[in-house]
């Protein structure tokens, strides 16, 4: 064979070789991920944006792409590469907010966030604030925990009772998106019109990407996680109560009633995130203290009887028993309780001294049926002292009424 023969039959041998791989029984080809999901709050408009993040084992993220939403809130990204790692997505533009109709703009400083621990080739990642609880809960000294993504995703659905926060897709809030809807998509999107009720409710004004924020830091405050077999929960009356007010409102509201009447489930769907029991109520009494001049006040003890009322015997947690009034924003100040055959015993340490005015609220789940004014509760063996521990003459402890929330 001569050197120009032996030649033509190596190459035509690779070239045999390199199409047999290529072929049926060969090698496979590599897909690039691709993220999609839809953005809502409501949903996003067209011409909005979605950052996508690969987000390492120390909270480090890098850029992997940005894309435009589409009309419906829809995005759907190929990241160009295979990519299996933690992913981060940031969304912002502009909503049409449920609860008012007004206009919102989110900025880019501060978007909406939606995590998973890890991409597949096609991966699902809807945004919305639950999702943004959801990374807040995740998130350990400002960076977000890759090992914490997984059960804080699926202890936020707990709470807001929807199916799956990440993967269902919320639908526009009208009528008719509402009917083509699956279940699951019904409850995630009336739900996320509770959250813009509640968000509207805390405002002073027109609702802003601000009132958003501020809402949402209120809420991830409030929801604690599942540990052991305790259940994740929304653990402040206060919240309840106002999440409960959220649902009045919502089914009541000249901009949502008409929406929601579309869907028979709509009451059923949103009574349960308010973690109250349909048969009870929410009560709330001030601690009020006075009598004294001036801000002299370093601790305080008082018996007060809540007869009539079932409290269970045991500490009153921080959610039932807090700091209010001229002790909501002292930082040093401490207000403990502990119930005994529904007496509960107060006690407050305030080295940061304070003078008369409401001190302290309590907040308790109790039947509907229960009737326990402020004026029926007696109050003994009141002793206020400075910070000397020398008793202030004269100082009086008083309970007064406070809202009573019930769902409609």
């Amino acid at each position: 064979m001569t050197l120009k023969k032996g030649l033509q039959v190596l190459l035509f041998g690779a070239v045999v070789g390199m199409l047999g791989a290529c072929g049926g029984g060969g090698g496979s080809k590599v897909e690039n991920t691709v993220v999609s999901g839809v953005v809502s709050k409501g949903i996003f408009t067209s011409g909005s944006t979605v950052r996508i993040y690969g987000v390492a084992q120390d909270g480090t993220k890098t850029l992997l792409k940005e894309d435009t939403v589409k009309a419906g809130g829809v995005y759907s990204t190929d990241l160009g590469t295979p990519y299996t790692g933690a992913i981060l997505v940031e969304a912002f533009g502009t909503y049409t907010d449920e609860a008012t109709n007004a206009t919102v703009t989110v900025p880019a400083d501060a978007p909406l966030k939606a995590a998973v621990p890890s991409a597949a080739t096609a991966t699902t990642v809807v945004v919305t604030p639950l999702t943004d609880l959801a990374v807040r809960k995740a998130t350990v000294d400002g960076k977000l925990s890759v090992g914490a993504i997984a059960a804080a995703n699926t202890d936020v659905a707990s709470v807001f009772q929807v199916d799956n926060i990440i993967s269902t897709k919320p639908v526009a809030f009208e009528a008719t998106a509402l009917k083509a809807a699956t279940p699951a998509q019904q409850k995630y999107t009336e739900v996320l019109a509770l959250v813009s009720q509640y968000v509207a409710n805390a405002a002073t004004s027109t609702p802003t990407s601000a009132d958003l924020q501020n809402s949402l830091a209120t809420l991830s405050s409030a929801v604690t996680l599942s540990s052991g077999s305790a259940a994740a929960t929304i653990s402040s009356y206060g919240v309840k109560a106002d999440l409960v007010t959220a649902v009045n409102d919502l089914l009541a509201g000249p901009n949502t009633s008409t929406v929601l009447a579309s869907d028979t489930a709509a009451k059923a769907n949103l009574a349960p995130v308010t973690g109250v029991s349909s048969s009870n109520k929410l009560v709330s009494y001030y601690l009020n203290v006075s009598g004294v001049t001036g801000a002299v006040i370093a601790g305080l003890q008082a018996d007060v009887a809540l007869t009539g009322l079932g409290v269970a015997n045991g500490d009153l947690s921080s959610a039932a028993l807090f700091k209010s009034g001229v002790l909501a924003s002292s930082s040093d100040a401490a207000l403990l309780g502990y119930v005994k055959s529904e007496v509960v015993t107060l006690g407050l340490y305030a080295p940061t001294q304070f003078g008369n005015g409401q001190f302290g609220t309590i907040y308790l789940e109790v039947p509907k049926t229960a009737n326990v004014p402020a004026s029926s509760m007696v109050v003994s063996n009141v002793k206020v002292v400075d910070l000397s521990s020398v008793t202030l003459t004269g100082a009086t402890v008083t309970v007064e009424d406070g809202p009573v929330t019930v769902l409609n």
